[in-house]
């Protein structure tokens, strides 16, 4: 914070009602003397010049530092047998994740994921989605997987956490790409289970 010198506390005298239209009752000339008043009152202490009131209000300006984010709880083991639903509808979004993937040593383009539940959808609460690099959804966990599952997102989400692991595209000679998942459910369910 910086210290500011005491300045006067404005004339509530020359004040009025805070209304912002005149009334009959009240004259436009009664307003302009209360916002002058209120400007007196907030502006630069004198002598201080305008860099002062400058720099006083980039400093109320500056945010606050974050937090810095939990570890990821990293669900992957190396098998990508985990498919989800929902791709056809995010063609565009795959597609700039194809972009921003790397080659693995057999040849598909692989990228880290971010399953995160979604408990706010409408059409399922149990709902799971996936998320790929920059943002981009690229579908859902199905929702047999989903009903099974979202307790076990629940209760990584409750440590303030979320769950990763790697993420593949499928049919790139295809007109239609596909993601799978490299999802341990073993894993998930032995370590995140009552």
């Amino acid at each position: 914070m910086v210290d500011e010198p005491d300045t006067p506390a404005p004339d509530v005298s020359e004040m009025s009602s805070p209304d912002v239209a005149a009334t009959p009752q009240q004259p436009r000339s009664t307003l302009r003397r209360f916002f002058t008043a209120v400007r007196k009152a907030f502006a630069a202490p004198e002598g201080a010049g305008a860099a002062s009131a400058v720099s006083r209000s980039a400093a109320q300006r500056e945010p606050a530092p974050k937090p810095p984010e939990p570890e990821p709880v990293n669900l992957s083991s190396g098998s990508f047998d985990f498919p989800i639903v929902g791709e056809s509808y995010r063609q565009r979004q795959i597609r700039r994740v194809a972009s921003l993937a790397e080659r693995n040593e057999r040849g598909y383009l692989e990228f880290d994921v971010v399953v995160r539940r979604e408990p706010t959808n409408k059409a399922d609460r149990n709902a799971i989605a996936v998320f790929g690099p920059g943002g981009n959804h690229l579908g859902y966990v199905a929702r047999e997987d989903a009903r099974v599952l979202s307790r076990y997102f629940w209760r990584i989400e409750e440590t303030g956490r979320h769950a990763v692991c790697r993420g593949m595209i499928i049919g790139e000679n295809q007109k239609t790409l596909g993601v799978v998942l490299d999802l341990d459910v073993k894993r998930l369910k032995r370590e995140w289970g009552v």
